[in-house]
């Protein structure tokens, strides 16, 4: 079992989600679309079994440890910037 995951198709998660398949991504800023989505999840668990078992899939390609480090090199790559 697990989570299905529900956010915004914009930022980083069109880089890994794709709608229907591992999660359901909904326009930023449609409260109406995150409620519908959310409800839909919450309503008939079993019909997303296969969302939820393709997102699980795709974190597994994605270890935190690999994700942490990916995002301290970026910020220390950006810092220079910042101080500036």
């Amino acid at each position: 079992v697990g989570p299905v995951v529900v956010t915004t198709a914009h930022g980083g998660s069109l880089d890994y989600m794709i709608d229907g398949h591992n999660g359901i991504l909904v326009p930023p800023g449609d409260v109406d679309a995150i409620a519908d989505a959310l409800e839909r999840v919450l309503n008939a668990p079993r019909d997303f079994a296969a969302v939820r078992s393709a997102a699980r899939a795709t974190a597994i390609r994605y270890p935190a440890d690999a994700m942490v480090a990916s995002y301290d090199t970026c910020i220390r790559d950006l810092l220079p910037r910042w101080s500036a």
